[in-house]
């Protein structure tokens, strides 16, 4: 019976070779690893990009003018090593994508509902849904300057059966989509009737969250 050696090579399958006084078996097994090195060595040269992609929520200075920034909420798309930040240009495009990323990010969901409540109690300072409070306190950390208040703009919002915000669903995909952000980035309408809810494919654990908005990621789902 002939005796087996066997051996493993650093980046390859073990491989198992007869040994033999026969000079051209010897010639094949020793091009048969070389070959299995070189394949070895070749994956090793090869960067393979395995890790999802990820978000980060965030303000960052943009400039206005030549010697002027701005402070604005974006988020950062970071994937295939590369980030790319995204600015949107309106506010019911930024609620409705941060608001879903930290829903996401808790493992709740964004119902649909929570902007279509009577707005006659909006302006109360005791609302009576906890959904539409947290919506009124993510407003005032995004926009501290704006010149309506969450109320006047909750009560624009509703107008055409919330138009508003069905746009502003289609411009945060279509800005993910100019800067060739990866689909899981897009934003989703799921679910019937007063189901429906916004959310994303990114996994909780790939969305990050600036310190200034960790006291708003909802840990108790809305209903």
């Amino acid at each position: 019976m002939k005796n087996l050696s066997i051996f493993s090579i650093k980046g390859s399958v073990e491989c198992s070779i007869a040994l033999t006084p026969c000079k051209v078996t010897r010639s094949l097994a020793k091009k048969e690893r070389r070959e299995v090195e070189s394949e070895g060595f070749k994956k090793l040269q090869t960067p393979v990009w395995t890790a999802e992609p990820y978000v980060r929520i965030e303000k960052q200075n943009i400039r206005r003018h030549r010697y002027h920034y701005n402070r604005a909420w974006c988020i950062v798309i970071c994937a295939g090593g590369e980030e790319t930040p995204i600015y949107f240009g309106s506010r019911a495009a930024i609620l409705v994508c941060v608001a879903t990323l930290l829903c996401q990010k808790a493992g709740n969901r964004l119902y649909r509902s929570v902007f279509k409540r009577p707005t006659g109690r909006v302006a109360d300072e005791q609302l009576p849904w906890h959904d539409v409070v947290w919506l009124r306190r993510l407003y005032d950390v995004l926009f501290p300057d704006a010149d309506d208040r969450f109320s006047t703009w909750y009560g624009k919002m509703q107008q055409n059966s919330c138009h508003e915000i069905s746009q502003a669903k289609s411009v945060c995909n279509r800005l993910i989509s100019e800067a060739q952000g990866p689909e899981e980035c897009g934003i989703m309408l799921e679910g019937n009737g007063n189901q429906r809810y916004y959310c994303t494919n990114l996994l909780p654990e790939n969305i990050e969250v600036s310190s200034e908005l960790q006291d708003l990621i909802p840990f108790v789902e809305a209903a």
